[in-house]
């Protein structure tokens, strides 16, 4: 008695069945799946709308390191040209008292620049994150239940929350 053929070698003994039914369901495939296709093209349009609001917070918090870009340097040359001017004997103590306490005061002024510049882009950044997750959160519960049998809900988690932390970090990097 011979063998049966392996099952890549045996060739289908039956015709494709075509039927005015399967030629709906399949123009109902091929429409569904260019809505998807049009939704999706649509979507980086969002990723603006998302990002729009933030962007007055964002812009102060680069004005303001703008602000202290251009005044540290003057600030560092300032200070090194009255500890020169101290070493010289140039200046008396009495004088340098006077002029320490008001570069003191700038050096505040700098230094509050840039923790408050630091602190709205990081807002800007974690609104950003938090916007994103929101949106692609709701987009997967949309999905059918088959969706979240292929891709582990951990899987899904993970990949959102490191997705939306990268986007917000290469849009709002220093």
């Amino acid at each position: 008695m011979k063998p049966p053929a392996p099952a890549s070698s045996r060739s289908a003994t039956y015709a494709p069945v075509v039927t005015a039914e399967t030629e709906r369901l399949a123009a109902d495939a091929r429409a569904y799946l260019a809505a998807i296709d049009a939704e999706q093209r649509a979507g980086k349009h969002a990723i603006v709308a998302l990002l729009l609001p933030l962007m007055p917070t964002y812009l102060g918090g680069m004005a303001l390191f703008l602000f202290e870009s251009a005044l540290g340097p003057a600030l560092w040359a300032e200070m090194f040209t009255l500890l020169d001017r101290l070493a010289d004997r140039t200046m008396a103590p009495g004088a340098f008292r006077g002029v320490l306490a008001a570069t003191f005061g700038k050096w505040v002024f700098y230094i509050l620049a840039h923790v408050v510049g630091q602190s709205l882009m990081n807002k800007a950044n974690s609104q950003f994150a938090l916007r994103i997750r929101r949106e692609v959160m709701a987009s997967m519960l949309r999905q059918d239940v088959e969706f979240f049998d292929r891709n582990p809900s951990g899987v899904l988690q993970e990949r959102l929350n490191k997705d939306a932390q990268e986007l917000a970090e290469n849009l709002f990097n220093e």
